[in-house]
């Protein structure tokens, strides 16, 4: 074979190789924003939240993250306010978006890059957005959790 040939062969094999990776990009899954508008900043304000990777890059590393799972988030009084929730920004977009309420069990498949959320005043309420990664043939590549609690006071 011809150094040529070889060349061109190798790099035809490099290519297919790249062409092919099921690794998702980065040491850590993107995450979306949780934001409410404040009056009294005239801006939008984020929601403090516990993260949780539970694989990341074809789910060689599952994290043991029992402990964070207990953890409760930070309740945070948004008022009369409706929670902005984007994922435009999440690079690479995940396969699947579930946002779970924990506390009445209510759980919606998403499927755009944002949502609106306004929680009832029935007190403080803990949200889960849970967010898988896919690959060919429905291989979990990454899996991640962003939880955030809230309560509805009924003020501005």
């Amino acid at each position: 074979m011809s150094d040529l040939k070889m060349r061109l062969s190798l790099l035809l094999l490099i290519v297919l190789i790249a062409a092919c990776s099921t690794d998702l990009k980065g040491e850590e899954p993107p995450k979306p924003t949780v934001k409410m508008f404040s009056i009294e900043n005239q801006s939008d304000v984020e929601i403090p939240h516990l993260e949780r990777t539970i694989c990341w890059n074809n789910c060689a590393k599952v994290k043991n993250t029992a402990m964070l799972a207990q953890e409760k988030p930070e309740i945070v009084d948004i008022g009369k306010h409706s929670l902005k929730i984007s994922f435009k920004n999440m690079e690479p977009k995940p396969s699947t978006i579930n946002l779970i309420n924990e506390t009445t069990g209510e759980r919606i498949q998403l499927d755009s890059n944002w949502i609106n959320l306004s929680p009832s005043n029935d007190g403080e309420a803990v949200y889960r957005l849970h967010f898988f990664w896919k690959g060919k043939g429905g291989a979990p590549l990454g899996e991640s959790t962003y939880r955030f609690g809230v309560t509805s006071s009924g003020t501005y």
